[in-house]
Parts: C-alpha cells; sequence; structure tokens
C-alpha cells in the first residue's frame, strides 16, 4: 500500500485492505498480538471487512503491519493466516504540486494503470515512471506519481488524470529536457505504457471559451480528502487534484505580495513598485532563465517591457507552447519570440507553418531602452524608443491565442525541438539574454517577475548588477563618498577647535580663582 500525504495533513482515510484468499466471507481480521508492533497507533483495522485505516497525523515513512486472519468452515474447524502489509507513507507538499507534470490517458482505468497485464513483469504506472526516468536521465526513484484520478470525458470514454513530480528538477539541469521530452517521446509512451495520451499538460482552457470580458485560467484544486484505487494484493493511495476552468473578470483587481487595497489603487510594501504591488524587474546571467504562466492567453494585442542588455545577442522572450502534445485536430498553436541580434529587436510570430521575422532597424541602442509589440488583426508594430516599424500581412499569421502556453524569459533550450515538433520554418537563437527586464506588460497587465514557476541564475536586485556600468552612476555614487569624507573631515575640525576653546575657558577661569 502507498500513500502520498498532501501536506501530511490526512485526516483518517481508508488506504486499503488485507489480502484475503478465500471467498468464504466467514473471518476475522485481527492484529497479531505475538509481534510487538509500535506502529499500531497510526492504523486501525476493521475485524469484519480487513479495511485499513490510517490515522490523521501518521508520519511519513515504511510500516510493517502483521494481522492473523482467521476463517471458520462449515465443518466448525478454524483455519489462522499470518498476513503481513507493508504501507508507505510520503508528504506531498504545495510546492511540489504547483511544478508538477501531468498527463492525461484516453479509455483506462486507474485500476488497469495499477494492474500487471498478462504476460508483463510491469504494471503501466511502474513502466511510465521509468519513460519519464530515462527521458530524463535521472534514476527512477526521482520520479514520483502521486495522483491517479478517473474521469468521464465526453459521451462514451474515461480519462485518467496522472500527475507527477520529478525530484532535483528546479536545482538541475533536467528543465530544457524537462519541457520538451513527453512532447517528442508522446507515441513512445503509449506504446511503452500501453494507453493512448490524450494530453500532456492537463489544460481545461480552450479558445473563447470564457468570453470577451474574461480570460480562461486553468487552476489547480487540492482536496484534502485523498483517492484510493485497490486493485488485487495492491493498493494506491493519491492526493485528490483536479484541474478546472476558471473564467477571471479582467476588470478584478487584487493586491499581491502582501499590498492591501486603499479605495482604487494598492498600498504596497518596499521593493514592489507595481499597481499591484508587482515585482516588476529581473536580471538575468546569460544561461539564466524564468518561466511564467501566461496572464491572460485568449487575447493577446499588445506587449511591451524595458531593457538594458549587457551582451549584444541574446534570447529575451518566448510564448508558445511548452510540454503539451500537438493535436491535429486543435487550432494551430501559436508562437511570438523576441530576440536581439547585435543589440536591435528580432521579432518572431506565427501561426502553425507561418513564420514571420521582423528585425526593428534602429541605429545602435542606449544602455537602455523600452520595446512595444502591438498586434493588429492585418498588421503587427513593433516600437522601440517610440520609433515603430510596421509589417503588413495579408495572411492570417497575427499571433493572438496563446492557448496551452508559457511565457520564458531568457536561456531556451526549447525552440530548436519545438520548431521540428511543430514544423516551424524557423525559429529564435535559443542563447539567453543577460541584462535586465523591467516593467514587462502584456494587454497593459503588469507581471510579477517575482513569482516564477521555474528560474535560474536570476536576480531581482537588479540595480546592484547593472547600474553601475553606467559611467553617470559611477559618477555619483564618486561625488556621494567625497562629499561624505568631506563631512567627516568637518565634523572633526569642529570638534578639534571646540575642544580648544574649553581648555581655554577653564585657564581661565584658573587664573581668576587664583587671584
Amino acid at each position: 500500500i502507498t500513500v502520498y500525504n498532501y501536506n501530511g495533513a490526512i485526516s483518517d482515510a481508508a488506504i486499503g485492505r488485507v489480502s484475503l484468499d478465500s471467498n468464504n466471507m466467514d473471518k476475522i481480521c485481527q492484529w497479531d498480538d505475538t509481534v510487538s508492533q509500535a506502529s499500531r497507533r497510526y492504523f486501525e483495522i476493521n475485524d469484519s471487512t480487513g479495511i485499513i485505516t490510517m490515522r490523521e497525523g501518521t508520519p511519513e515513512g515504511i510500516y510493517l503491519l502483521h494481522f492473523i486472519v482467521t476463517e471458520r468452515f462449515n465443518d466448525a474447524s478454524k483455519c489462522k493466516i499470518s498476513k503481513k502489509v507493508k504501507v508507505t507513507v510520503k508528504k506531498v507538499l504545495k510546492k511540489h504540486i504547483d511544478r508538477s507534470g501531468s498527463i492525461r490517458f484516453l479509455n483506462v482505468t486507474g485500476e488497469q494503470f495499477l494492474t500487471k497485464e498478462k504476460g508483463s513483469s510491469t504494471a503501466p504506472k511502474e513502466r511510465l515512471g521509468m519513460s519519464i526516468a530515462s527521458a530524463l536521465n535521472v534514476t527512477q526513484d526521482k520520479v514520483v506519481i502521486f495522483s491517479i484520478q478517473n474521469e468521464k470525458y465526453q459521451t462514451n470514454h474515461t480519462i485518467l488524470n496522472v500527475r507527477y513530480l520529478v525530484h532535483g528538477l528546479l536545482e538541475s539541469v533536467y528543465l530544457p529536457q524537462f519541457l520538451t521530452v513527453l512532447t517528442d517521446q508522446k507515441h513512445k509512451l503509449e506504446q511503452i505504457v500501453g494507453f493512448p495520451v490524450l494530453q500532456v499538460g492537463i489544460d481545461e482552457c480552450i479558445p473563447n471559451s470564457c468570453g470577451d470580458n474574461h480570460f480562461c485560467k486553468s487552476k489547480l484544486h487540492v482536496s484534502s480528502t485523498p483517492i484510493t484505487i485497490h486493485t488485487e494484493g495492491n493498493a494506491f493511495t493519491g492526493v485528490n487534484v483536479t484541474v478546472q476552468k476558471e473564467c477571471v473578470d479582467r476588470k478584478i483587481i487584487t493586491c499581491l505580495n502582501g499590498g492591501s487595497p486603499v479605495d482604487d489603487h494598492c498600498s504596497c510594501l518596499k521593493g514592489f513598485e507595481g499597481p499591484k504591488c508587482e515585482k516588476i524587474e529581473i536580471s538575468f546571467e546569460e544561461n539564466g532563465y524564468a518561466i511564467y504562466p501566461l496572464i491572460d492567453p485568449g487575447n493577446t494585442t499588445s506587449i511591451s517591457m524595458e531593457l538594458a542588455p549587457n551582451s549584444n545577442d541574446g534570447l529575451v522572450l518566448y510564448i508558445g507552447p511548452w510540454i503539451v502534445d500537438h493535436n491535429p485536430e486543435a487550432p494551430a498553436l501559436e508562437f511570438l519570440a523576441l530576440e536581439l541580434i547585435a543589440k536591435r529587436p528580432v521579432l518572431w510570430f506565427g501561426v502553425g507553418g507561418n513564420i514571420e521575422r521582423l528585425r526593428h532597424p534602429s541605429a545602435e541602442l542606449r544602455n537602455s531602452f523600452s520595446i512595444e509589440i502591438v498586434i493588429f488583426p492585418d498588421m503587427v508594430q513593433l516600437i522601440v524608443d517610440g520609433y515603430k516599424m510596421r509589417f503588413s500581412t495579408c495572411r492570417d499569421a497575427r499571433v493572438k491565442h496563446f492557448t496551452n502556453s508559457i511565457l520564458h524569459l531568457g536561456d531556451s533550450s526549447i525552440t530548436q525541438p519545438l520548431g521540428a515538433r511543430f514544423n516551424w520554418s524557423d525559429v529564435a537563437q535559443s542563447k539567453g539574454f543577460a541584462g535586465t527586464i523591467r516593467n514587462l506588460k502584456i494587454n497593459n497587465r503588469t507581471y510579477d517577475l517575482g513569482q516564477p514557476i521555474l528560474a535560474k541564475l536570476v536576480s531581482w536586485n537588479a540595480e546592484t548588477i547593472y547600474s553601475l556600468r553606467s559611467p553617470y552612476t559611477l559618477m555619483i555614487i564618486i561625488s556621494f563618498v567625497a562629499g561624505l569624507i568631506w563631512m567627516m573631515i568637518t565634523f572633526v575640525v569642529r570638534k578639534h577647535r571646540s575642544g580648544r576653546k574649553q581648555d581655554d575657558s577653564v585657564d581661565d577661569i584658573k587664573t581668576a580663582l587664583a587671584s
């Protein structure tokens, strides 16, 4: 029996049963009192059904439970059988769920997913874990499948939602492979696991599903009530996680990062300068990156930001598919990318195989500059420091609906493989942008750059990273230090003079008393 305990907060829950070989219902299942079992305080056994209940507050660990099953037969004889049950309890934290991956299988039940087929030495669940580990080049114990849930799909179909995490993913180089591997190996996964894959990266949003005044957001909901699946000789108790479509009013304003609403605006803590108390600045080393969910994937019309690059070339921004499988029947996947080549902005955008590139012909830019991308039905504008460059197209190549997409800032190893996967004719470079991005807005909504899903080699103290490169800033600092030294010298001199005056006064008093 395997139990995944969300935040260690599962209340008393049935997690499995003692395996009973006989169909005879006249039996009793009891603790084996001949074996000392300190773990008995965490579990209960139902005498008649053999169902094991785990009590609230059970810590993670491995527990070996010993039972005696007494069976009565028609001839009034009894048979006592010793049974052992191994229970493995593991804690799953909220941060694990927020950063987990997911796969949706078609026409398979949880029982089938946990059961070994005839002639097979492994169950589909084990084969999925091995496949993910092999693809990411990690050991199998790093891959944890912690949620298995069945749902009805359309009329006559059943879907199985599987959610997993990969330990060590955030601290290692596994991220680029993780972004593409399941998409690239979807058909291989189907062959190994044995069931059709409906979706990689579960997302309930579809284009225009929330109307013009709302945007769609797939939100994870976690229940404290676990889901238990029983099979012959095995049981799995997983975290109850559902993905639900949420239509969010574009006009609703909430204050972030500890800010407080005051009338029609937010009062923010120091360091959070956005209108809703967002962190509006982030800096990257050359191989740094940060990944965010899209605020409003439904209808993108404008993107703006301020850049302070430390190198001439690099990928600044990518919006597009991540590990979501490309369904040929779905609308064409769209993407947008912004890069710097010789410090000049280059914009990539496309739908399906139609790829367009727009290079701004600006002269060599300053140390920092502003960029705005405006998307019209038949035209795209790239504006750098107020200078507009327009690209008109008669084809429907505009980028507006980024369903099942992410916002990726900085270094990206995903554009090349995704380009091949989705038949893009060309893609932007994968070398990352080094420098600072400030005041990023999409559809005039400010991004909270301090809350990425994943990040590496980034800093939110941008002033200490790049502002010292400015000669004006350096002059100000030198002037400040010089002024400080001058103040200290003046203070010491005045104190010295004051001391001499006091000494002269004392001498005068002594002379007067003596006379």
